[in-house]
């Protein structure tokens, strides 16, 4: 930036100079002579101050003028041309200048002078100066006309891209207004992806079971598969998955009534890896320890196959927060409301109730298996735009058990960059001591998501 404005300077200060030559030629009487050199070195300055400024905005496209200019350095700026952008800056403001350098040298062609021009108009030296100043000009008018082309073709092209979106935004309204008046489509959708669903499921447990049999050869082909298999242990005994789903939505449960009693005390609030344990020894008592590793063994070995064991599980190795699971309630119901729709349908086209109840009673199982799998795919996602966070808490984390202590969590919120680093302690840890991994996502939830 500071070789393009030196550069931009040295072009600017040639006009100028030229013009100070001819100003010269005036009589140092002639108080006109000072005034339009003052002109011309005051608008050197800005002329120069106008140009970095625009250069600047190469490198932060969001703060471009809005003008036609602005926007056509902007679209260029997307394609990444830097060079051609300064060239198109360049020469529009080295246009700029002999434009100005012109109307200081025209008012002293007027009629109505008070001096004589003749002896300097007739000069050798005018004479020199003026051939040159043509000669230059001539090539600055060129050079910006080009620039001009260049600027209006970029912003055609930015226009022709803003009709293309808008021609694919109609399209897409189109195709979603098709898609409702198809709903035995959309049931056949389903359908394949429940059966996609019963696939993988009969995938995992020829990956389990093999993995009984040979231990290495099991993990290179979850690995290929890109599954990840939970091994099992001999000697292990695992609750059923109904069991296992229970204990979690009552946990869950639970867990809600203890943060609203901590709430209205003013005590830290406990996470979910310390809240299970408290969890255990109040249901199980001195038998707490062999139950927990019960518990958390099914856990993790029908993570794979339903979501509410993956939730839960991602929640305990603190990859998402304790709320995300009340945000798949709105999907759930966005599932339903279709099967909804579809049932009006069927309405329409049967008049045998019998028949509609068939129907539906069929694609009951189905749609279960969609939740799980919109669910499931969900919760992938959610660990990905908490990776960073969560990477930083963990390391943090010295005594894994998911809470920090408010100097701890400063560093955290220092660390992803944070403005008023205080002001989000005290809103993670509500004046308490210690900030839960949930808690402190949802007063990071500015930086984190962005």
């Amino acid at each position: 930036l500071d070789h393009e404005s030196k550069r931009f300077t040295d072009d600017a200060r040639q006009a100028i100079d030229f013009a100070t030559e001819i100003l010269k030629q005036l009589p140092q009487t002639d108080r006109r002579r000072e005034i339009l050199s003052e002109q011309l070195n005051e608008f050197i300055v800005d002329i120069v101050q106008g140009f970095n400024d625009d250069c600047a905005t190469l490198f932060d496209p969001d703060s471009a003028p809005n003008d036609s200019f602005g926007q056509a350095v902007s679209v260029l700026s997307a394609d990444g041309l830097l060079q051609e952008q300064m060239r198109v800056i360049r020469g529009y403001y080295t246009g700029r200048c002999w434009q100005t350098v012109i109307a200081v040298l025209t008012c002293l062609l007027d009629d109505d002078q008070r001096y004589e021009l003749g002896e300097v108009a007739n000069s050798k030296q005018f004479t020199q100066f003026y051939e040159q100043y043509q000669q230059i000009i001539s090539q600055a008018r060129q050079t910006h006309e080009k620039n001009l082309v260049s600027v209006k073709n970029a912003i055609l092209q930015q226009q022709k891209l803003a009709d293309q979106a808008t021609y694919v935004n109609q399209q897409l309204i189109q195709y979603q207004q098709q898609k409702k008046l198809k709903a035995e489509q959309m049931d056949k959708v389903a359908a394949e992806i429940a059966t996609r669903c019963d696939e993988v499921s009969g995938q995992i447990a020829d990956l389990q079971q093999f993995v009984s049999e040979n231990q290495i050869r099991a993990t290179q082909a979850a690995y290929k598969c890109r599954i990840m298999v939970q091994p099992v242990l001999k000697n292990k005994k695992l609750l059923s998955l109904q069991q296992t789903t229970s204990q979690i939505d009552d946990i869950w449960q639970q867990k809600q009534k203890s943060d609203l009693t901590l709430q209205k005390l003013k005590k830290p609030s406990q996470s979910i890896r310390e809240f299970v344990f408290y969890y255990f020894q109040q249901k199980f008592g001195q038998t707490k320890q062999k139950a927990v590793q019960q518990f958390l063994y099914s856990v993790g070995f029908y993570s794979q196959q339903d979501n509410v064991a993956a939730i839960f599980q991602a929640e305990l190795q603190l990859q998402i927060d304790e709320l995300f699971k009340h945000n798949l309630l709105k999907i759930e119901q966005k599932i339903d409301q279709q099967q909804t729709d579809n049932q009006k349908i069927l309405q329409l086209i049967y008049k045998d109730e019998n028949v509609i109840k068939l129907l539906m009673s069929q694609s009951g199982e189905d749609r279960q298996k969609l939740k799980n799998a919109v669910n499931l795919y969900e919760l992938e996602q959610h660990k990905l735009f908490l990776q960073e966070y969560q990477k930083v808490f963990v390391k943090i984390d010295q005594k894994k058990i998911g809470r920090v202590s408010n100097e701890e969590f400063l560093l955290l919120a220092k660390e992803l960059g944070a403005e008023n680093p205080e002001q989000i302690v005290f809103e993670a840890s509500r004046g308490a001591q210690g900030v839960t991994f949930t808690q402190g996502m949802v007063a990071m939830s500015e930086y984190i998501f962005g």
